[in-house]
């Protein structure tokens, strides 16, 4: 089996892609919950 550099190249694109969307939902979603806790404090304290 044969692999071409640009099917290594295609394969690379698709995995940095993959990770770079699993990391922002996950970093999206921290940020999302600590926003909502923040506004969710009571504001005399």
């Amino acid at each position: 089996m044969v692999i071409s550099a640009e099917s290594l190249a295609v394969i690379g694109g698709a995995i940095a892609l993959a990770g770079g969307l699993a990391g922002t939902s996950l970093g999206l979603g921290a940020s999302c919950s600590a926003g909502a806790a923040t506004l969710a404090e009571e504001p005399g304290q």
